[in-house]
């Protein structure tokens, strides 16, 4: 099975070297293109940007404490983007950075893993596990500090995020609706396209750009992504001890430092532990304890486990309203006036048009063989191929570079 399990969230407590500061000026002077924040933080003066070699935002940095004492003149915090936490190597480049630039690593300051799913490994489907959930047909082991966020609708109400563990909390669990929250309704797009490049390598949807799957009738539908989300705490230092069945004589530990989050080969046991752990629910019998229940499985880590690759990282850029609104007035005026000459020029039109939106999902938005080759891959996919979009991409890479295509 492969999963789409990634950092959501990876940033550092560190010291700058005491003989130079780091500066904006500093990190001017090394190359990089820096976004001064005009104002700080609550605890640092200083807060800045730094642009990747690719032109979009790679770390943010704070800097210069403002009060003396309680933290050293020398402390920074450093944030990996949310873009940069979708690499395969995330952790990895946090290290490579702190390295390079003479920062040593003091502690993480917080660390999100995610997994993102449309059904639970059994088939449970999340939404209705939930309503049982509530219903207390199911009784969670840890954390029973919860909370949720539903929509009151006339016909039902639709739990779209439950969290547990309270603010002092070491583990924060958070399991809720993805797609709702990327789909941004005042522009009629989803935000963030290289997360729905993450769906769409672990096949959980079929065409990025609509964030749409195809079912086996050949019907597309838009599916609802789950997310199983741990955060995990600066307070947490370390090693991190976890009994993943409830019981004491089951006991599981893990260092909570950058080694343990540099790529997602090393996520996948860590995210299993704090899901057996923290995740963990018990089948409710009135009048029975707890541990005598029987566990409700929701996800078989025992299985063949792989996670999804992808070479580049789609653009962090937004849809363009305009061009959304023109495709959609486009399409209703086909839809009125169904002449061959209307129909074929409103194709042409949203042909290029749709082109262009590809742009959101490549690498470099202004290559135009990138974004062939994704046409080209979303294609194949809808036509039934269930190759790894990756060989997809990579076998019409080869044909479009090839003599015979040009």
């Amino acid at each position: 099975m492969q999963r789409c399990i990634n950092l959501d969230w990876l940033e550092v407590y560190a010291l700058e070297p005491i003989s130079s500061q780091r500066d904006a000026d500093y990190f001017r002077a090394q190359g990089f293109q820096v976004i001064d924040r005009e104002y700080g933080t609550r605890i640092y003066e200083q807060m800045f940007t730094l642009i990747g070699a690719d032109g979009f935002p790679f770390i943010e940095v704070r800097r210069k404490p403002k009060s003396e004492g309680i933290l050293p003149i020398n402390a920074a915090h450093i944030r990996l983007t949310n873009r940069t936490c979708y690499y395969d190597n995330a952790g990895e480049l946090m290290k490579e950075f702190l390295q390079r630039y003479g920062y040593t690593f003091v502690s993480i300051s917080r660390v999100d893993i995610c997994l993102d799913f449309e059904t639970f490994d059994y088939g449970d489907i999340p939404e209705k596990f939930i309503t049982r959930y509530i219903g207390h047909k199911y009784a969670k082991i840890n954390q029973a500090e919860a909370s949720m966020h539903f929509n009151d609708e006339w016909a039902r109400r639709y739990f779209n995020s439950l969290s547990w563990g309270s603010k002092k909390s070491d583990i924060g669990t958070k399991l809720y609706d993805k797609t709702m929250e990327l789909y941004d309704e005042k522009l009629g797009a989803f935000k963030k396209p290289y997360i729905l490049q993450a769906w769409f390598a672990s096949h959980l949807i079929d065409d990025p750009t609509r964030c749409m799957k195809k079912k086996d009738d050949g019907s597309e539908y838009r599916p609802t992504i789950w997310r199983l989300e741990f955060s995990i705490k600066s307070n947490v230092k370390g090693w991190f001890a976890i009994n993943p069945d409830g019981k004491t004589n089951k006991i599981h530990s893990f260092r909570n430092t950058l080694d343990t989050y540099l790529n997602r080969r090393l996520l996948l046991p860590i995210f299993d532990l704090l899901q057996q752990h923290y995740f963990h629910f018990k089948k409710y019998q009135a009048g029975r304890a707890k541990y005598d229940c029987k566990d409700k499985k929701l996800f078989n880590f025992t299985t063949d486990t792989q996670f999804y690759r992808v070479d580049k990282i789609a653009s962090p850029n937004k849809a363009d309203a305009l061009v959304i609104r023109l495709m959609k007035y486009l399409r209703q005026y086909s839809e009125i006036h169904p002449s061959p000459e209307t129909t074929q020029a409103v194709s042409l039109i949203l042909q290029k048009l749709e082109t262009e939106s590809l742009a959101r999902f490549t690498d470099n938005p202004y290559s135009w063989l990138e974004i062939k080759v994704l046409q080209q891959t979303i294609a194949m996919r809808l036509a039934g191929d269930d190759k790894d979009p990756t060989i997809i991409a990579s076998d019409i890479l080869h044909l479009l570079k090839s003599k015979e295509i040009f």
